[in-house]
């Protein structure tokens, strides 16, 4: 920073250093939030966590120390507008390698997820919705992700999984693996219990596959529902399940889905279209 002496200094994340370095850099600056965590701190899960609780004090910290936050999504803005000067919600923007996906329709629906295999994503709940469409052969699950299945949670997790056909988990995937799995995919299923603003959804709408997600946190900002995709109630299988039955079913409307949503996701997530923002807004703060 010395040596750049730079007009902003923009600080990616609470969750790391980027925030203590932008605040205390004796610029102008402004923060990004990804994941809230206060929020993490406060599930129970995380009840035993010094980690989080720690995150979470330096998050409130430089909250009441930034010029302004700049929200991923109108849900992380209320949690953060009342300790912040100044909050503008813009979403990340969508890597361009997204945009040029285009899936085909396959013999066997290809259900993606995308997450960690923790109890805030809910791969259970995912695993207990298509358990009767796995075991009769309508489907297939194809889980991405950097999996703990040495927690209690993990195991249980995969202990079930282990009990069904038609599973395959992929691991961590890298960006190029992630757009190539959404080309041999039917849909994006994310049964997330708390999200701020998932990128996978917006990769996903960006690739043109419809999605079903939870109606929680971010997310309605970002799926239209009917437009672009479905959303349920995380705790209720029985709905997550109807959602994913509806889209397996009915190839029209994936196609419509994917459609409107890749139509989205160029006006709204592209990077040349965030980027023109994130520039207004530096010109806001120095201003």
């Amino acid at each position: 920073l010395r040596e750049i002496k730079p007009d902003i200094v923009h600080g990616q994340g609470t969750e790391r250093d980027c925030a203590m370095e932008a605040v205390l850099s004796g610029y102008p600056n402004v923060l990004t939030i990804h994941g809230n965590m206060r929020v993490h701190a406060a599930r129970p899960e995380q009840k035993d966590s010094s980690y989080y609780k720690m995150a979470a004090a330096l998050e409130a910290y430089c909250l009441k120390r930034t010029r302004g936050v700049i929200a991923i999504s109108n849900y992380t803005k209320k949690l953060v507008e009342k300790l912040t000067p100044k909050t503008w919600v813009l979403p990340n923007a969508v890597d361009r390698r997204f945009f040029d996906v285009r899936p085909i329709e396959l013999p066997v629906p290809r259900i993606l997820f995308v997450g960690s295999l923790n109890e805030r994503k809910n791969p259970l709940g995912l695993l207990k919705a298509c358990e009767d469409l796995l075991k009769g052969g309508q489907c297939l699950l194809a889980m991405a992700g950097d999996f703990n299945g040495g927690s209690d949670y993990g195991r249980v997790v995969m202990e079930f999984a282990s009990t069904l056909p038609g599973i395959e988990f992929l691991g961590f995937l890298d960006r190029d693996a992630l757009a190539a799995e959404f080309g041999r995919s039917t849909l994006l299923v994310l049964p997330t219990f708390e999200d701020n603003c998932p990128m996978v959804i917006l990769e996903a709408m960006a690739a043109g596959l419809p999605v079903a997600a939870s109606r929680v946190g971010g997310v309605p900002d970002l799926v239209q529902e009917g437009l672009t995709g479905l959303m349920f109630d995380p705790h209720s299988i029985d709905l997550m399940r109807g959602s994913i039955c509806y889209l397996l079913s009915h190839a029209d409307v994936r196609v419509t889905f994917g459609a409107a949503a890749r139509h989205h996701a160029l006006a709204n997530y592209h990077p040349a279209v965030i980027a023109r923002r994130h520039v207004e807004i530096y010109g806001e703060i120095l201003s």
